[in-house]
């Protein structure tokens, strides 16, 4: 495969740093990233229309308008990263999800090493001189990559908010089984990132010092952290809550939104309900009405083929029942008119068709490979959990599987 050849790599990163202009190059310094190391680490520039789609072997936009990192291992270049450039939480895409590595891996020739979220925090503290490193997206890649970690002292930094330190707690968890200790650190409150940091204090690296001093006395002295040490995370999200400002995916029904406090976050949400009780239904909607925020959504159905779902979406945008479409009695005039305002929900809409021979493993498989193409986790859909084979070391389904699958 070309995005496996070294020296296609080689040619496309040259492509991508005659591209990185100067608007790019100070785009970049205003995140405390300096020309030196833009050099340093090659990174280059996707210009709007141009990029290579690693999985049809041509540029057609897929680095549209993306900065582009190379992922370095010993000395050859081994894969892509694109970060889109917006002020929101950056989201990267990875031109070949399958390579697995750590970025800027050269850190790890050091005993101690900071584990960052983002490959800015990475670049903007090798230039002070911490050896740090990242997981390209999806950061589960950690689970494979964390053997690369063996016998270091860990320190962890991601971003500084609930899921931030949700997401250090669980990296925390699987470095801990090779590292020989593992500190996190938390930044000052209202600071979001280290990049923020770096760029907030004149005295940062002095101030980064005594951050990662603190985080080891406080690990040291009392091992597991008191309340004490998240009261000032609680006031922050409670600052929010006051101010309306919560944070969450918009189901797009108004009431459930409020209900949840601003929307769907990270974990577990079920749905029950009498049989035919509409639950498939309501579940594809607001599928489609996330997938129309251009938030990825997997739609997994063991119930359902994907065309008797395309059904009730046409069926739903007509106001007609799903039954007039599957039977065919609609205008296919109308019909063409509804599918042609469905495709751009449609390319943000993952639809896994599941069947009796489907394992949880082939599931989370397809939800890696489209997290590591597109740069960002989906939401996720699966209808139903009752469907969902498990099964014992003999082969034989499993009963009451649900919290396994959970």
């Amino acid at each position: 495969m070309k995005q496996e050849d070294p020296d296609f790599l080689e040619s496309l990163v040259k492509f991508f740093e005659d591209q990185m202009t100067l608007e790019t190059a100070n785009f970049l310094k205003k995140k405390g990233v300096l020309y030196e190391t833009i050099e340093k680490f090659r990174i280059g520039f996707g210009e709007p229309l141009i990029g290579f789609n690693g999985n049809r072997g041509k540029l057609n936009g897929f680095f549209n308008h993306h900065l582009i990192f190379p992922v370095m291992e010993k000395d050859k270049i081994v894969n892509l990263l694109g970060m889109t450039m917006h002020e929101t939480r950056w989201k990267f895409k990875n031109l070949n999800p399958k390579k697995e590595v750590f970025y800027n891996l050269d850190a790890l020739d050091e005993e101690e090493v900071i584990l960052c979220r983002d490959v800015l925090d990475v670049l903007v503290l090798s230039q002070v001189g911490f050896p740090a490193v990242c997981v390209p997206e999806p950061l589960g890649n950690l689970e494979n990559l964390k053997s690369q970690l063996q016998d270091k002292r860990i320190f962890i930094c991601f971003g500084n908010d609930d899921a931030g330190r949700k997401e250090m707690e669980w990296a925390k968890e699987q470095v801990l089984e090779v590292s020989t200790e593992v500190f996190l650190l938390s930044l000052p409150e209202g600071c979001k990132s280290i990049c923020n940091f770096f760029l907030e204090h004149k005295d940062a690296y002095e101030r980064f010092v005594e951050l990662v001093q603190k985080a080891v006395d406080d690990t040291l002295k009392i091992p597991i952290a008191p309340d004490a040490e998240s009261i000032d995370h609680f006031l922050e999200e409670y600052s929010l809550r006051f101010h309306k400002e919560t944070k969450g995916i918009k189901t797009g029904f108004g009431g459930l939104d409020r209900l949840l406090l601003g929307g769907l976050r990270t974990g577990l949400y079920l749905i029950h309900g009498y049989v035919s009780s509409g639950k498939t239904m309501f579940m594809r909607q607001m599928a489609d009405q996330i997938a129309e925020q251009n938030i990825p959504v997997v739609f997994v159905s063991w119930d359902m083929t994907t065309f008797e779902l395309w059904a009730r979406s046409m069926a739903r945008i007509l106001g007609v029942s799903p039954r007039e479409i599957l039977a065919g009695k609609t205008s296919l005039d109308k019909v063409k008119e509804a599918s042609s305002q469905y495709r751009s929900i449609a390319e943000y809409l993952f639809t896994f068709e599941a069947t009796i021979e489907t394992s949880i493993d082939d599931v989370e498989n397809y939800i890696l490979e489209i997290t590591g193409t597109l740069g960002k986790p989906p939401v996720i859909f699966i209808d139903h959990f009752h469907r969902i084979p498990i099964l014992d070391r003999d082969g034989k389904p499993l009963p009451n599987n649900l919290a396994l699958v959970a």
